[in-house]
């Protein structure tokens, strides 16, 4: 013990040195004149003195009493040792150690670089929140001796560990093939959740500091703003408690599916209609979010033409293709507008078409945020078909605390794309179970009913195509090689059969109306919103664009979707796909890492396809229940008794939703 002695009375001795030297370098020199308290020192610099004089104070007491009592200090070894060599905690410990010093040495780093303290390249940044910003580096400047000290006693605590403790680390069996797996798995989710954390803090800070971090990424659609805080904020937190009470209700009561998909659905709903609350307006604030965005053109037009639902289809190149948001959309969307349109207007007749405008919205407004979230028993379904070990109500569970599915309410990308492309694949994985010619010709014949009202819907083909050859990779001892070629042909068959009936009988042209919109989307997309000059071709040719271009799309996309859905949430998609992938190419998969590989196949076809750049906060939502099913597989197989970490979870997801919702949310 003389050499253990030894080296705690050096730790203990050199720390309190260390802080000594931190507190005489913060009182060093006075404070500036206009700012000279006590002694000549502002109040900051005295906090921050007293701060660092309680810490020296905690290590002078602990070197004191490792220099006079050796009893205590033999006792105090025995129980570190105790406690470090439980479980895996000397791992976690120096996993934590490495984090903190990376953390100090990057914010000192930080500080060296010229161009944080130039005001010309933070000012842009830090529009609305400069102030803020030159304050907080002024602080950082002025404790910088603490920062400092704090690095050296992690430094130190590091080399401590490691000289005090090796005994641990040489133990028989430490580096065995299952003390190394284990030890792997310990590493990574300690990592996974390190970044997670700061990529939350940081997203975080980017919206309530009103910060010009995403917003000075080329194509970036969504505003900066700053909703006043009020009393009405108690009803947010009312929402947290009621949250929080049924999503513990779900988890203590798995049995009871049926019950847990009900409350989730009401949570969803209470979230939608809640924010209208904290705005002030309840359900007139839900339903402005759509009357105040372009997108209520369909809206408008159902209300202000008398036209009914099939001339719509069968005039929609004439009469609406021309126009800037049905030209980019399927004649399905307006069909459905005008069929509600329609609807009110015989429940509710008005003699104008502004009355009729807002007795339609009203409906809508009451309406589809219950519409919205019959998606859940969807993913639950689309679970339980997956694999039975897995808990399927927590994909569900997570896609109910979404911010862009909360924050994008009375949207047919929100109400309706999602369910219809669930629908889409639970078909497919029920007719791969049982192959025969009539299933998959029905799933073609939905697929181009899908596409009637979402372009979104096209990825369902190759997720089908990807379904069918994972299908047979999994199974083709039990599969003839021309199984899947008679399903392609059978599902060919219900596309192509829908295609010409919808031609010759409805004057719709699947190919001519995408071949419109995709240039109006794309010319957008990858020359107007990112500032670029028009060419001459502009409104007759559609853009390629080019590898940079499709590179920048995919950069902008997955960021906006991180920010939209929570960088938790799409981390953990990002995990679990890695995982999916790594068993399946470790032959360690069965059919669920087949089918779910597909699904991230699809999603990487889908980035590198270019079809949209920005706003994909909307637009993609279709794709969110793939996102919540790789995240709930991850959260499964990362937390074993998962109740905290999904109850934190949905806690971290819940104040995301309000800071986004506070100064930024999705205005259309």
């Amino acid at each position: 013990m003389v050499g253990k002695s030894s080296l705690y009375r050096l730790y203990f001795t050199l720390n309190t040195f260390e802080g000594l030297l931190a507190l005489f370098t913060i009182f060093k020199e006075p404070s500036m004149q206009g700012y000279a308290g006590l002694f000549g020192y502002s109040a900051w610099r005295l906090a921050l003195g007293a701060a660092t004089l309680s810490f020296v104070c905690i290590w002078a007491w602990l070197a004191a009493r490792a220099w006079a009592d050796a009893a205590w200090l033999a006792k105090l070894d025995v129980r570190q040792g105790d406690f470090l060599s439980s479980g895996h905690r000397l791992l976690v410990l120096t996993l934590l150690l490495l984090a903190g010093i990376g953390l100090l040495s990057l914010a000192l780093v930080a500080w060296r670089t010229p161009a944080v303290h130039d005001y010309q390249v933070y000012a842009p940044i830090f529009v609305d929140t400069l102030v803020i910003y030159e304050a907080f580096w002024a602080a950082f400047t002025r404790a910088l001796p603490l920062v400092a000290w704090s690095l050296a006693i992690l430094v130190q605590t590091l080399l401590f560990v490691l000289v005090n403790f090796a005994k641990l680390y040489r133990q028989a069996g430490f580096f065995s093939a299952t003390e190394v797996a284990t030890t792997a798995t310990i590493t990574y989710k300690t990592l996974l959740i390190l970044v997670i954390t700061l990529l939350t803090l940081f997203h975080w800070l980017v919206l309530s500091l009103r910060l010009r971090v995403f917003t000075s990424i080329p194509g970036w659609y969504w505003e900066i703003f700053s909703r006043p805080f009020s009393l009405r904020d108690g009803f947010f937190l009312a929402m947290v408690a009621v949250s929080l009470l049924g999503v513990a209700f779900v988890l203590k009561n798995p049995a009871l599916s049926w019950r847990s998909l009900v409350v989730l659905m009401l949570i969803g709903i209470m979230l939608q209609l809640g924010f209208g609350l904290v705005d002030g307006k309840g359900m007139e604030a839900i339903r402005q979010k759509y009357t105040l965005s372009h997108h209520r053109s369909y809206a408008l037009i159902a209300a202000d033409e008398d036209i009914t639902p099939m001339q719509v289809v069968r005039e929609y190149e004439a009469r609406f293709g021309y126009k800037m948001f049905p030209s980019t959309k399927p004649p399905g969307v307006l069909m459905l507008y005008v069929s509600l349109g329609k609807l009110v207007d015989r429940l509710d007749p008005q003699p104008t078409s502004e009355g009729r405008f807002l007795a339609l919205t009203r409906f809508i407004a009451y309406a589809f945020p219950f519409l919205a979230f019959l998606i859940v028993p969807a993913i639950y379904a689309f679970g339980r078909i997956l694999a039975a070990d897995v808990d399927a109500i927590l994909p569900g569970m997570l896609y109910v605390f979404l911010p862009n599915v909360i924050l994008i309410p009375l949207f047919l990308d929100q109400v309706m794309y999602p369910l219809l492309f669930m629908a889409g694949v639970l078909f497919m994985l029920l007719v791969l179970r049982k192959p025969s010619f009539w299933a998959p010709f029905l799933v073609g014949c939905y697929f181009y009913f899908a596409l009637f009202f979402s372009f979104s819907m096209l990825p369902m083909l190759p997720l089908f195509l990807a379904l069918i050859g994972m299908d047979y990779l999994t199974f083709r001892r039990q599969r003839s090689w021309l199984d899947p070629f008679k399903t392609i042909f059978s599902l060919a068959a219900g596309v192509l059969l829908m295609y010409f009936a919808f031609r010759w009988l409805l004057n719709y042209d699947f190919i001519v109306r995408y071949e419109t919109a995709m240039r109006v989307v794309r010319n957008f997309d990858f020359i107007l919103r990112v500032g670029e000059t028009p060419p001459e071709t502009f409104s007759t040719e559609t853009i390629r664009p080019s590898l940079n271009q499709v590179w920048g799309a995919i950069r902008l996309n997955n960021i906006e979707l991180a920010a939209a859905i929570g960088f938790p949430v799409f981390l953990l998609f990002l995990s679990g796909a890695v995982r999916v992938l790594a068993r399946l190419l470790r032959r360690q998969g069965a059919w669920r890492e087949a089918a779910m590989t597909a699904f991230f196949l699809t999603y990487v076809a889908l980035n590198l396809y270019g079809q949209v750049q920005g706003e994909v906060s909307r637009l993609w939502i279709f794709w969110t229940p793939m996102f919540v099913l790789f995240a709930a597989y991850e959260i499964a197989t990362l937390f074993p008794r998962r109740t905290r970490a999904v109850l934190l979870l949905v806690a971290v997801q819940l104040i995301t939703i309000f800071l986004t919702f506070q100064f930024q949310d999705f205005l259309v």
